[in-house]
């Protein structure tokens, strides 16, 4: 029964920026060992001084081959990195389609912890609708004063961990209010 009534006692880690990425380049031996050996099919076996221009070559164009693929890759990485600057920034500002799509899916992902109804938010002021658990869910065993006691610490603790899920998941929120 304890997990019934402190569930409020797990703690939800806090929401942070995202950070992007950029993708991992080519193995450099490998690109060059490509190029190199499509030089090299040009320039005969015996001919050294062509088979070191070749190589000269492929050094060269592997070296702006991957500068060229390096710029791109950062590109897209600070293109991404914008995009999630703007999404912390509509979570911090507490813009009222990312707020409440956050608060929603995340409360939806688990739908038997914290029964969740409906989200609203007005300003930086979080409205939760919970649904109580039947009180189904607690030993038949219990007294009737007991089981009453037992529900009402239940009902409290999962309202109390839906607001503290949905202060992690939204930096911006300062208050909410609770309806069960």
């Amino acid at each position: 029964m304890r997990h019934l009534i402190e569930v409020h006692r797990e703690s939800f880690a806090p929401a942070r920026p995202r950070i992007a990425t950029a993708e991992p380049l080519p193995d450099r031996d490998a690109v060059y060992r490509h190029f190199e050996q499509h030089a090299l099919r040009r320039v005969g076996w015996l001919d050294r001084a062509g088979r070191a221009r070749m190589r000269q070559a492929a050094a060269e164009y592997t070296e702006s081959w991957m500068a060229e693929k390096g710029a791109e890759a950062e590109s897209q990485r600070a293109a991404q990195q914008a995009c999630f600057d703007d999404q912390w920034r509509l979570l911090v500002d507490n813009d009222e389609d990312t707020v409440v799509g956050i608060l929603a899916a995340a409360f939806e992902a688990v739908p038997g912890y914290a029964p969740v109804a409906g989200v609203r938010l007005e300003n930086d002021r979080v409205g939760l609708a919970l649904t109580a658990a039947a009180d189904s869910v607690l030993p038949a065993a219990l007294s009737g004063e007991r089981r009453a006691r037992a529900y009402e610490a239940m009902v409290k603790s999962h309202a109390l961990a839906a607001v503290k899920h949905a202060f992690a998941l939204a930096p911006g929120l300062r208050s909410a209010r609770v309806v069960v």
